[in-house]
């Protein structure tokens, strides 16, 4: 049967199958032993990164402390061929237990916990922050979309992008904000563009996705003034001053 015409779960478990075929290479626990023996290690490793730093304080840590040494003898016990099978480098072709699963709940809550960035409540709306992230260092918060909107240089141009806040979940939250800077100057808004605009009449629009019929498949255009149709093309318009005022910002952060 060709991959085309299998399911789901058909596909899953002939890469199962494969998985454990690898079992009978000796190369494999030689290639994988580094990652085996650091499953082995991360309960302990997990109740230091705590101690360190917890979001939420000592009830939090002392609640993640308690789960994490009930459960901790499953991890640790594990040989080499049952980490395989039930707790490998690949969760999508691991057999699931449910000691397996639970594990694997309470060490993403607890890692989550003992990792340094701002929450999404501690965020403020129109400030700046310094972020890690995918394309951004830093970004202007935006509230309404839990999303930052920082500079972006890819394929050698820069623009305004917006990436959002690891609270806001997979798969496109990405941003861990570390620093607040400060509120923006009066007047820029954290967005990507100001809005679209009519390319003769300068009017804004928008876009009126109940508006679909035969002829305009995924809606039309309306201007917002009116609501009348907008029969001419538009265009965005840039948001050239958050872009000028960010920039800056990163120019002086080389220069310290």
């Amino acid at each position: 049967m060709s991959d085309d015409k299998m399911t789901e779960e058909e596909k899953r478990e002939m890469q199962r199958k494969r998985h454990l075929a690898l079992l009978d290479d000796p190369k494999t626990r030689k290639r994988w032993d580094g990652s085996y023996r650091a499953r082995l290690a991360e309960p302990q490793r997990l109740l230091e990164a705590l101690d360190e730093f917890c979001y939420g304080g000592d009830a939090v840590r002392e609640d993640l402390r308690v789960r994490i040494e009930a459960q901790r003898s499953w991890p640790e016990g594990l040989s080499f061929e049952d980490w395989w099978r039930y707790g490998g480098p690949w969760p999508r072709v691991s057999e699931p237990t449910p000691e397996g699963e639970a594990w694997r709940a309470l060490m993403q809550e607890a890692w989550l916990a003992a990792k340094r960035y701002l929450r999404k409540e501690q965020c403020l709306h129109r400030h700046v922050y310094r972020i890690r992230s995918r394309n951004l260092s830093f970004g202007a918060y935006n509230a309404n979309t839990g999303g930052f909107c920082g500079i972006r240089e890819k394929f050698d141009r820069r623009y305004i992008f917006e990436e959002y806040h690891w609270d806001n979940g997979p798969p496109y939250g990405t941003v861990h904000p570390q620093e607040d800077l400060g509120e923006l100057p009066e007047g820029l808004e954290p967005v990507e563009t100001l809005g679209t605009f009519g390319s003769e009449s300068g009017r804004e629009v928008w876009w009126d996705r109940d508006a679909a019929d035969e002829a305009n498949r995924f809606g039309r255009r309306r201007y917002k003034d009116t609501n009348e149709f907008c029969e001419e093309q538009a265009q965005s318009r840039h948001n050239d001053a958050l872009f000028k005022y960010l920039d800056r910002l990163q120019k002086e952060d080389m220069q310290r």
